[in-house]
């Protein structure tokens, strides 16, 4: 439950040192919480605390190859700390991987064909009940 109100906080901006404070909590009583780790790297991420986030980011995307959420704000990192070639690599991961996961999920009932069709990549699996077409990495 922290981890969720603490993203929501990460993600509008609002009070991110208050969402880390919650999320070193939530993480001591879930110290093997991926979703927290790499949220917390996220939270550290937009405060620009880099050499705090990269760890963070980096364990949770081992312990969670294929969260998308997680690679991409560790693409974002790298990104932001002038490693492009890192942050690429990363997405490509992410886009190989989500490619891999098409072609052996069932079709979903909101895919189609067209859609299918009109995009460079096939519809990948975000979860039981959403597809999305492709995962992208904002590299500025």
């Amino acid at each position: 439950m922290l981890n969720m109100i603490s993203w929501d906080m990460v993600e509008r901006g609002d009070h991110v040192k208050d969402a880390v404070r919650l999320l070193e909590k939530a993480l001591a009583a879930e110290p093997d919480s991926a979703e927290i780790l790499g949220t917390l790297g996220w939270a550290n991420v937009k405060l620009k605390r880099f050499t705090i986030a990269e760890p963070q980011l980096k364990q949770a995307a081992d312990r969670r190859p294929d969260d998308p959420d997680v690679l991409e704000h560790l693409g974002e990192l790298y990104a932001a700390t002038g490693r492009p070639d890192a942050a690429v690599h990363v997405r490509d991961g992410t886009q190989t991987r989500d490619r891999r996961r098409a072609a052996k999920a069932p079709v979903g009932p909101t895919q189609t064909t067209e859609i299918a069709r009109n995009h460079k990549t096939p519809p990948s699996p975000w979860n039981e009940n959403v597809w999305f077409v492709d995962t992208k990495l904002r590299i500025t």
